[in-house]
């Protein structure tokens, strides 16, 4: 496909077009090009829509992936390589990737990012600093993870509906810990340090899997409906110093 140069509005166009491989901007196109078989807006370099043949460019060009642009795509592997700093909601929404590397560069990955996405292997940037509300949220094909050292929030249903998930390693030490960031995920055991951690209601609700749970450091509050429907689990260890736990544990 061709954008012609009369065009200077693009919005996610080309959802499930599994097939496309090759995308090009008219070289008279003011407002937008193309590099790699993807669509780039020239001026915010926001890059707007790729497609099955996409390689994103590494050259400064593009600093953040736009919303949808990748929804629906089919691939093997995808680089999202330096500086790209953003990835935005819903971006790779319903994607089929097999292999994702996400550069260091990356600071925040938006609203439902990788939402309802299959993704057999991911490995995540390490310096970001909290992985926001539904990023994987139903990642069915996802089946473990590696929590960077950076990171101090894991945000609401971050890795809800991950079906196959069943191995977490988290390597920093967390301060926040979100409603229902592990839900009806099929988590074994799971170790968390804690730095005055905030926990979040139904962190582990459905979790039917769950047999270990280990929080170390220090926790400042826990919500309700932690372990709700967690009906294998047989220990969890908490710290010495903890003031209180809430009815409904």
């Amino acid at each position: 496909i061709q954008i012609p140069a009369s065009v200077t509005s693009i919005e996610p166009s080309f959802y499930n077009c599994i097939a496309l491989v090759d995308l090009s901007v008219s070289p008279e196109n003011t407002v937008y090009h193309s590099d790699g078989n993807c669509i780039i807006e020239t001026e915010t370099k926001i890059l707007v829509q790729g497609c099955k043949g996409s390689t994103i460019p590494d050259d400064g060009s593009v600093l953040r992936i736009g919303n949808g642009a990748f929804s629906g795509v089919s691939m093997n592997t995808l680089t999202v390589p330096e500086p790209v700093k953003h990835i935005n909601s819903e971006a790779f929404w319903y994607a089929t990737i097999n292999t994702l590397y996400l550069s260091d560069s990356i600071e925040e990955m938006h609203i439902g990012a990788f939402k309802y996405a299959s993704i057999g292997s991911i490995t995540l940037p390490n310096g970001i600093f909290a992985i926001g509300e539904e990023v994987f949220y139903g990642c069915k094909e996802l089946k473990s993870i590696s929590i960077p050292q950076s990171v101090k929030q894991i945000s609401g249903s971050a890795f809800e509906g991950c079906y196959a998930l069943s191995e977490v390693i988290v390597n920093g030490t967390l301060r926040t810990l979100k409603n229902s960031a592990f839900a009806n995920s099929a988590i074994n055991s799971i170790t968390i340090d804690g730095e005055e951690l905030a926990v979040g209601r139904s962190v582990f609700k459905g979790c039917s899997s769950l047999k270990e749970i280990r929080f170390t450091g220090t926790i400042s509050f826990f919500d309700t409906n932690l372990v709700f429907e967690c009906r294998s689990l047989k220990r969890i260890y908490l710290p010495k110093k903890i003031a209180a736990l809430p009815q409904g544990f």
